[in-house]
């Protein structure tokens, strides 16, 4: 089965996943200092689960920029079955 995407659908899918990873972020980050510490993640426990794989510099702490990944790993991977319609 392909899946065929739109590219404005596509790229209103990607803009509502960052405004709502940008609102979790926003929530997560407690104390407001623009990282979300690891005490700070344990409200999320799959923040736990994957957090060596998005804390790619290693200072104990997530970015914005690092937590935008998760929505990134939660996008089709399966690009043989999914195409981008022009």
């Amino acid at each position: 089965m392909k899946l065929k995407y739109s590219f404005p659908m596509l790229a209103l899918f990607v803009a509502s996943l960052a405004s709502a990873n940008s609102e979790v972020f926003e929530q997560l980050d407690s104390n407001q200092d623009a990282f979300v510490s690891q005490e700070e993640a344990a409200q999320l426990p799959i923040l736990t689960e994957v957090w060596a794989e998005l804390d790619t510099d290693q200072d104990g702490l997530l970015s914005q920029t690092e937590f935008m990944n998760l929505e990134i790993s939660g996008m089709p991977e399966d690009s043989e079955n999914s195409e981008v319609a022009e």
